[in-house]
């Protein structure tokens, strides 16, 4: 059964930004007065859709291949100075399951699966100067995963006859996050504005093409407050 998880994703990415601009917002990436320490706080969605590169032809009973649809939320924090992650609240959802010979409907919890990123924020990872003289420093957030998602989801399948309902052992949700573990995904983030960037048709072993939106939103914040603080 088609789940639709865009709407999803994106109400938690406008909680989070509403949380960044009720705790206090600045024009300029600078230290507040009266600040002499701090982090920078990276709120982030990503979201996934899998599906098949057409080299999959599936024959005989059964779904067959199926394919993963969902997204990752995160919030990220590093030093002042910039630099690797310090600390983060991250985890991933899946919303559907599509396969290509049946119906499917996930039957038990595969929403807000925790997750852990590696991030690096380089602050000064870029210095262009205009004809004027003027010069501006552009930033390189870069994020990825090491370790590996393994989180059974069970599924019920309607293929011919009564409805089964039977265990993914993992297969479906280690596809969703499978992009970051192929890949450093490198962003130039718009510090306190939101910034959105997507990635159409990104291929990952065996045969596999996702299609990858970011939400992204920079923010300086005084402490850090994540939920395993």
């Amino acid at each position: 059964m088609k789940k639709t998880f865009g709407y999803t994703a994106i109400i938690i990415f406008i909680l989070i930004a509403m949380i960044i601009v009720t705790t206090g917002c600045n024009s300029s990436k600078t230290e507040p007065k009266g600040s002499k320490e701090g982090y920078w706080k990276i709120s982030m969605t990503v979201d996934l859709n899998v599906y098949s590169d057409g080299s999959i032809d599936h024959q005989g009973g059964g779904p067959g291949a199926c394919f993963a649809e969902g997204f990752i939320a995160s919030v990220l924090y590093f030093p002042f100075e910039g630099g690797e992650l310090i600390a983060q609240d991250s985890y991933a959802s899946m919303t559907d399951v599509s396969c290509l010979s049946c119906e499917s409907e996930i039957v038990s919890n595969s929403l807000e699966v925790p997750i852990e990123l590696n991030a690096v924020l380089d602050l000064n990872a870029a210095k262009v100067t205009k004809k004027n003289g003027a010069q501006f420093l552009y930033e390189d957030f870069r994020v990825w995963m090491e370790k590996p998602l393994v989180f059974p989801v069970d599924i019920e399948y309607t293929c011919e006859g009564a409805p089964g309902v039977s265990s993914d052992y993992g297969g479906y949700m280690s596809q969703l996050v499978s992009p970051f573990l192929t890949q450093v995904w490198s962003i130039q983030p718009t510090f306190g504005e939101i910034y959105t960037t997507s990635f159409e048709g990104y291929a990952f072993p065996p045969t596999y093409l996702a299609d990858i939106k970011f939400n992204i939103i920079e923010e300086y914040s005084k402490t850090i407050n994540i939920s395993s603080q």
